[in-house]
């Protein structure tokens, strides 16, 4: 399952994530895969990881898209990074 957190306002991302961790992943099996589009590092807005951390979720790893082609990114660099975690309730 692949959900994102900048779909909902940042006071109901723990409610998405408990929402999906209870309903739709099968325990033992699933994963949770959450992703922030709108995580931008470089200006305070944290990675998908951190903010499920932060909301008291574990959390099992990272993934990336990977580097785009073109110029050196900005300061203002959109972090595209998606945080990654079994269900094992």
């Amino acid at each position: 399952m692949h959900i994102l957190l900048d779909c909902v306002p940042p006071q109901r991302r723990a409610d998405l994530i408990r929402h999906h961790l209870a309903s739709t992943i099968r325990p033992g099996t699933g994963w949770l895969l959450v992703s922030d589009y709108a995580a931008a590092t470089a200006v305070g807005i944290p990675a998908a990881a951190r903010t499920r951390q932060s909301l008291g979720f574990a959390c099992g790893g990272q993934a990336s898209g990977g580097e785009r082609p073109g110029p050196a990114p900005g300061p203002d660099r959109v972090d595209r990074r998606s945080a990654v975690a079994a269900a094992d309730r």
